[in-house]
C-alpha cells in the first residue's frame, strides 16, 4: 500500500511540513518506535544501575567501560557506508517501478494500427491485451507474495480470467522446466502478424513497430524478474544491519552521563537522565536504515511497497477500454472557439485570474539597449610583439639561437643598433659602467680555463658492447668546439665594446 503525501507538500509552508510530519502510517515514527523504546529502556535500566546500585569501585569500573565505549564507537563510519548502501537500494528501487510495467501505449498502438470493427478483429485486439497482462501477473506471481497469496496456482488465474481452458491446455502442452513468461507474448505475436495476413494492417512497419512494443514490455517484466533473482549481495546487507546494531549497542555504554570527578572524555559539563541528543542521532540513523530495508523488495505487503494488485486490475481494464470501447469513438469534428483568434488564449478560474506568471524569457534580455546606434568594426588583430612575448621557447630553441647569436641578424639587436649613446653620456647614466666592464673582461680568460679544464679530461668514445643510450650520447669534443666558440664570440663582444663599437644588447629569448 502506497502512503501518499503529496497534497501535504504542495505548498512550501512551515505549517505544511509540520502537518505530514505528524503523520502516523508510513512515517519513521511507526517504523522505528519498537527498537527506539527497546534500547531506551536498556539505557534508562544501565543508568539506574550505576547511579544506584553500584559502589565506588565499581563505578569506576563501569566509567572505565564507558570511556572505552566512547573513545571507540565514533570508529564505526556508519554515516559514510549508510549513504552508499541507501544510494544503492534507491536506484534498484526506481528502476524497478521504471519496469513495471503500464499497458497505457501499447494498447494505443494496437488499436491505431489493428483497423476492423468485426467481431475477429476486435478479439485479435482484446487477446493481445489480455495475454500481456496475463505475462505480467505470471511475473508478479513469482516475486510479489502479495499477488502469490491471490493466485496460488496457475488454475485460479484461469478462473480470475486472465486465459481460458484452451489457452490453459497449450500453456501446460509446452513441456519446459523453466519459467512460461514467453508463451503468453509469443501468441500476441501471433496475432499481430495474423491481423497484417488478413488485411487489417497496412504494412510491414507496423508489424514491426508493435513487435518492438512487445520486446520492452517483456524486458520490462524481465528485468523485475533478474532484480529478484540476483538481490544485493548478502554479505553487503548483513554488514550494515550489523553495523547499524552494534552502533546502537555502544552508545549504550558510550553515550552514558557519568557522575565523576575523574578527567574523562566520556563526561559531560552537566547531567541528564534522559539521552536528548543521543536520542535525536539514532532516529536519524535509525530511519535511515528502515528506508533501505524496506526499498529492497518493493512488491511486499509493506505500506509503501507497489500496488502489484492495483495495477493488474488496472492495465487489465485500461487496456480492455482502448482496444475495444474507444475505438470508432472518434467526435464529430467542429471548428474550436479559437478559430478566429490569431493569439488563443484559454480561460482562467476567478481564483487563478490574477496569479503572476514567470515567462520562459532569457535571463540577458533584461539588459538594457544603448540610446545610440552601435558601431560595428572588423576585429583587431594583436601585434607581431606582443605574439612573440607570449610565445614560450622550449630549450632546443634557445640553445640554437645562443649557437646562432651574432651570425644573422637579430630584430632586437637591429633596433639596439640606432639607439647610441656617447663615452660621456655613458659614464653619466652608468657611473659603474668601466667597472663592470673590467670584470666582464676577465670572462674570456675564464672561460678558456674552462675549456682547457675539459680538454684534459679523459675522451670517452662508446663502444659496441655499450648500451644504446650511451651510443647515442654526444663526443666530449663536441662540447669542447662549442665552448671554445661561445668564448671566441664574448671576447669579439668585449673587444668591440673596448674600442667604442655599438653593441646589440643581449639577444632576447
Amino acid at each position: 500500500m502506497t502512503i501518499t503525501y503529496t497534497l501535504d507538500v504542495s505548498k512550501s509552508h512551515f505549517s505544511s511540513y509540520w502537518k505530514f510530519l505528524l503523520r502516523w502510517r508510513g512515517s519513521v515514527w511507526k517504523s522505528i518506535y519498537r527498537e527506539l523504546l527497546v534500547w531506551l529502556a536498556v539505557y534508562s535500566i544501565l543508568s539506574c544501575i550505576y547511579r544506584m546500585l553500584l559502589n565506588d569501585e565499581q563505578k569506576i569500573a563501569f566509567e572505565d567501560i564507558a570511556e572505552m565505549c566512547y573513545n571507540y564507537f565514533i570508529f564505526i563510519p556508519l554515516s559514510l557506508m549508510l549513504a552508499f548502501f541507501v544510494c544503492l537500494v534507491i536506484t534498484r528501487w526506481w528502476d524497478m517501478f521504471n519496469n513495471i510495467g503500464w499497458i497505457d501505449n501499447i494498447a494505443l498502438y494496437i488499436a491505431a494500427y489493428i483497423e476492423g470493427v468485426e467481431d475477429d478483429v476486435r478479439m485479435t485486439r482484446r487477446n493481445i491485451i489480455r495475454y500481456l497482462v496475463l505475462v505480467q501477473a505470471m511475473v508478479f506471481r513469482d516475486i510479489s507474495p502479495p499477488i502469490r497469496q491471490r493466485f496460488p496456482t496457475m488454475h485460479s488465474l484461469q478462473e480470475a480470467g486472465f486465459l481460458n481452458q484452451t489457452e490453459m491446455n497449450a500453456l501446460d502442452g509446452v513441456e519446459s522446466s523453466h519459467a512460461k513468461y514467453w508463451l503468453p507474448v509469443h501468441w500476441a505475436m501471433m496475432l499481430i502478424s495474423k491481423a497484417r495476413e488478413d488485411g487489417h494492417m497496412k504494412n510491414d512497419d507496423m508489424v514491426t513497430d508493435l513487435y518492438n512494443r512487445l520486446r520492452e514490455y517483456r524486458t520490462g517484466l524481465g528485468t523485475l524478474s533478474c532484480y529478484d533473482w540476483v538481490p544485493l549481495p548478502l554479505v553487503y546487507t548483513q554488514v550494515m544491519f550489523l553495523t547499524a546494531r552494534f552502533y546502537y549497542l555502544i552508545a549504550l555504554m558510550g553515550r552514558q552521563y557519568i557522575t565523576t570527578d575523574r578527567s574523562l572524555n566520556v563526561k559531560s559539563p552537566i547531567d541528564l537522565y534522559f539521552p536528548f541528543l543521543t536520542v535525536i542521532e539514532l532516529i536519524i540513523y535509525m530511519g535511515w536504515m528502515r528506508v533501505a530495508e524496506s526499498l529492497l523488495n518493493p512488491f511486499g505487503s509493506y505500506e509503501d511497497d507497489f500496488e502489484v494488485n492495483y495495477l493488474l486490475d488496472r492495465n487489465l481494464q485500461v487496456g480492455m477500454t482502448i482496444v475495444d470501447s474507444a475505438i470508432g469513438s472518434l467526435p464529430a469534428q467542429e471548428k474550436d472557439q479559437f478559430w478566429h483568434v490569431k493569439h488563443p488564449t484559454p480561460l482562467y478560474s476567478e481564483k487563478m485570474a490574477d496569479v503572476q506568471m514567470n515567462p520562459a524569457v532569457g535571463s540577458a534580455t533584461k539588459i538594457p539597449e544603448p540610446e545610440k546606434n552601435t558601431l560595428m568594426v572588423q576585429r583587431k588583430e594583436e601585434s607581431s610583439s606582443r605574439k612573440s612575448s607570449r610565445q614560450q621557447i622550449g630549450v632546443g630553441s634557445l640553445l640554437k639561437n645562443i649557437k646562432n647569436f651574432g651570425r644573422r641578424p637579430s630584430p632586437i639587436g637591429e633596433g639596439f643598433k640606432s639607439m647610441t649613446m656617447a663615452d660621456t653620456e655613458k659614464a653619466a647614466v652608468f657611473p659603474t659602467a668601466d667597472k663592470d666592464l673590467s670584470l666582464a673582461k676577465t670572462l674570456p680568460s675564464k672561460l678558456n680555463e674552462l675549456v682547457q679544464g675539459n680538454s684534459d679530461k679523459p675522451d670517452f668514445h662508446p663502444t659496441s658492447t655499450a648500451p644504446a643510450k650511451l651510443q647515442t650520447m654526444p663526443n666530449a669534443n663536441t662540447k669542447i668546439e662549442q665552448n671554445e666558440e661561445t668564448a671566441q664570440y664574448l671576447s669579439t663582444v668585449l673587444e668591440q665594446d673596448e674600442l667604442g663599437s655599438e653593441v646589440p644588447k643581449q639577444h632576447s629569448v
